[in-house]
């Protein structure tokens, strides 16, 4: 797997089958694993269980990458930290749910102050 998908405490959103949806950090990738760091005082936390199959968002920049996998363990302490597996089915996606796309059009203006000054005369 291209190790240039998760870097190190990047953000990163973690969605369940039910569209619940949580942020952490990438602690680690190990042995195509990803452990992801959640803080349990954040108020979009959701714990998640061991077996949940979820959805994962990765941004760098504009774009970002999605993927699916499945938690395989949780670690608890100061930080809870998941182990997710299985990782597959990645795609590129955008950050913006408008795209921007490149238009070149003539636009015609006038300066309003312009514009009513002379009407006045």
């Amino acid at each position: 797997m291209n190790m240039d998908l998760f870097v190190l405490n990047s953000k990163i959103e973690l969605i369940d089958l039910n569209d619940e949806s949580t942020f952490g950090l990438i602690h680690d990738y190990v042995d195509e694993k990803l452990y992801v760091s959640t803080t349990p005082d954040d108020k979009d936390f959701k714990l998640l269980r061991i077996g949940d199959e979820i959805r994962g968002i990765v941004f760098s920049g504009a774009y970002g990458k999605s993927f699916d996998a499945v938690v395989t363990n949780r670690i608890s302490g100061e930080l809870i930290i998941y182990e997710l597996s299985d990782i597959g089915n990645i795609t590129t996606i955008q950050r913006r749910e408008d795209v921007r796309v490149p238009c070149s059009i003539p636009v015609y203006y006038t300066n309003l102050e312009l514009f009513l000054k002379r009407q006045k005369k």
